[in-house]
């Protein structure tokens, strides 16, 4: 419930809690794990994210979060190495890299983009 309120830091005490009561609730580590991808906190949300992979190896949501947290550290080829056969990773790098390309045309010729408020 506080996951999807936003409250962050008590989704995170709730969801410790549950792990504490029961240590392979896969669920719950992967919650955790939204939460801190939420607060900038990728480190453990990829460390919450692997634990579900041992708990699920198949869980394609656990696969996709870790390699989101990788990408918001731009690190998509430490995904990809952990799970070569995972074709998000790739895709995830090739937006990154295409963001980056266009971004860096974008400041070579110049161009600025313009806000506008109605």
């Amino acid at each position: 419930m506080y996951l999807r309120k936003q409250k962050y830091s008590l989704a995170i005490s709730d969801f410790d809690t549950a792990i504490c009561l029961r240590p392979t609730h896969a669920d719950a580590y992967q919650n955790r794990g939204l939460a801190h991808s939420c607060t900038g906190r990728y480190d453990r949300a990829i460390t919450d994210f692997s634990k579900v992979l041992k708990l699920k190896p198949a869980n394609p949501s656990a696969l996709n979060n870790r390699g989101n947290a990788y990408r918001a550290k731009n690190e998509f080829d430490k995904s990809i190495a952990m799970r070569p056969d995972y074709g998000f990773g790739f895709f995830n790098r090739g937006l990154a890299l295409e963001a980056t390309a266009i971004a860096m045309e974008s400041v070579a010729s110049g161009q600025t983009a313009e806000v506008k408020t109605t």
